[in-house]
């Protein structure tokens, strides 16, 4: 018995520890006479701020040894000097051998568990630790994917923008192209208009006004796009809005 690597406590009938082994002892911090002859309750919380603690503790401890056999049962009783230990209790009933089968108590093996108990406290940290960098860990890839896409959109905006300075380069050199054979057409029917003077027909009359009027329009939308391309600081001040809606219908005239 001595020998044992668990505590053993043999108990009567009315709870009274009667052997004590010297693996209790040592698990406990008692001496075997501190133990014998003293209830089971002895393993209680001593302090007493405890008392509550205390009397949960030795009720249960009553309900144990009263159960016919118990294995592995948990528990957390404590050492003389107030030190919590968690123990596995294993419990069988002492009966007498007359015929009767009377119980006269019962013996109690008490495995040490703290390692294993701190074994799990420290596995389930390390579960907490592990799921806490596992949503940090996807928290940070989503910000990444969501910094990408908008490093994509910003691209795609850069791009454009780029696009549109092209166009706008472009725009301004070919209205100064456009112009100038526009200008050699305006002053062409003018010249016609004068030669022709009275002896312009209706028919003839009204084709020049046509190529008149083109010509106005056409200057009117290079003009425009050069306006549009040149850059120029943002000056708010008070116009038309038929001026302004006349010059959006001019130049969407064709799709409309």
């Amino acid at each position: 018995v001595d020998t044992m690597n668990d505590a053993l406590i043999v108990c009567d009938d009315d709870g009274v520890i009667r052997f004590v082994n010297s693996a209790a002892c040592a698990m406990f911090q008692f001496n075997q006479r501190d133990l014998v002859g003293q209830p089971i309750g002895r393993l209680a919380p001593p302090s007493a701020g405890l008392a509550q603690h205390q009397g949960a503790l030795r009720e249960r401890l009553r309900a144990v040894l009263q159960s016919a056999a118990m294995q592995d049962q948990e528990m957390v009783l404590w050492t003389r000097e107030g030190e919590p230990v968690d123990v596995s209790l294993s419990v069988a009933r002492l009966q007498q051998k007359d015929g009767t089968q009377a119980p006269m108590g019962t013996v109690t093996i008490a495995r040490d568990i703290r390692e294993r108990k701190r074994a799990e406290k420290n596995e389930q940290q390390l579960a907490a630790a592990a799921a806490a960098a596992s949503a940090a860990v996807k928290r940070r890839a989503e910000e990444l994917t969501h910094a990408y896409d908008e490093l994509k959109h910003t691209q795609a905006m850069l791009v454009q923008a780029e696009k549109m300075a092209a166009v706008g380069q472009l725009a301004s050199g070919t209205a100064h192209e456009v112009r100038n054979p526009l200008s050699i057409i305006r002053l062409g029917v003018e010249h016609l208009e004068r030669s022709l003077g009275r002896s312009l027909s209706g028919q003839t009359g009204e084709i020049l006004e046509m190529i008149k009027e083109a010509i106005t329009r056409s200057d009117r939308i290079i003009r425009g796009m050069l306006d549009f391309s040149r850059p120029a600081r943002l000056a708010l001040k008070p116009v038309p809005l038929r001026a302004v809606i006349g010059s959006a219908l001019a130049l969407a005239e064709k799709q409309l």
